[in-house]
């Protein structure tokens, strides 16, 4: 190799050593500019159910079994992930039983969570926030208490109620361990005593909230009735022994009702839907 060749050559790779230089400064200084943000995928999992502001247009909410709750954005026609901020320790808060909001403040949400019913599962929560879900507090329920938002029947509710006149106080029914209220707006709940079952599927209250309705996700089914604030429950009588699903008042008080023989999505190949007369107070079976 002559003088000019080896002269040439060292030049040569002076200049691929200065590019690569040029190239990793370039690459260093992108990549302290990028933003992280959720990719969305599409899908994953049940949505088990959607949930509309009573007062406000399009404020709209849904939740998932095991991938959070969403809330829409009617101008972007997307769906605002809410619960993204859950870390490793509190994954199971992913899957969300059931929803709440506050008829009379549009900025109240309440998310009931917890994925999973065996002992070894996390503890469920109540997870509440004051601005639509940007920011939360999380309440854990009392020890050994456990939510299957990934369990069978998760697509029944909601579960958890916001009184129609106090918003102070909630009501939420658990997947196995009875029927939990809260009069300091989700910060504690303790447990109601008065109601026979332990496995619930629905709970509502009438307009007024004088009436408290539960739904029994027990083999036999039912519907039960409290009249005062949940201290007593009787069984309403005229409903087939099935397993209310969903459940809704019209704007005259007449209250409508779905029915299961079993536990979706592994149970369940019967059903009916009646109607509760606000006048008579009689069943009509209108399948």
């Amino acid at each position: 190799m002559n003088v000019m060749s080896r002269r040439n050559m060292l030049a040569g790779g002076a200049s691929i050593a200065c590019g690569l230089a040029v190239w990793s400064e370039a690459t260093a200084q992108a990549a302290q500019a990028y933003t992280w943000r959720t990719v969305p995928f599409g899908g994953g999992g049940f949505v088990n159910g959607f949930l509309y502001h009573p007062k406000e247009k399009d404020l709209l909410y849904a939740r998932t079994d095991v991938g959070g709750a969403y809330r829409f954005d009617p101008q972007a026609k997307s769906w605002i992930p809410l619960t993204d901020f859950l870390g490793p320790d509190d994954a199971d808060l992913m899957g969300v039983l059931a929803m709440a909001l506050d008829p009379n403040d549009p900025n109240k949400l309440y998310l009931a969570c917890g994925e999973y019913l065996g002992e070894w599962a996390r503890d469920g929560a109540v997870l509440c926030s004051a601005d639509r879900g940007n920011t939360w507090s999380i309440t854990a329920l009392p020890a050994g208490v456990k939510l299957g938002g990934n369990a069978d029947g998760r697509g029944t509710g909601e579960r958890l109620i916001v009184h129609p006149t106090d918003g102070k106080i909630l009501f939420l029914g658990t997947s196995q361990d009875g029927l939990f209220v809260s009069r300091n707006a989700g910060k504690t709940f303790t447990r109601i005593d008065g109601l026979p079952i332990k496995r619930i599927s629905i709970v509502l209250m009438d307009g007024a909230g004088q009436a408290l309705y539960v739904g029994s996700a027990e083999d036999q089914g039912g519907l039960y009735k409290s009249l005062d604030g949940g201290a007593t429950f009787a069984l309403v009588a005229g409903l087939p022994k099935y397993i209310p699903q969903r459940a809704v008042f019209d704007i005259d008080g007449n209250l409508y009702i779905t029915l299961s023989n079993g536990r979706a999505p592994s149970g369940g190949d019967n059903g009916a839907v009646y109607r509760l007369d606000a006048d008579g107070g009689e069943w009509r079976d209108i399948s």
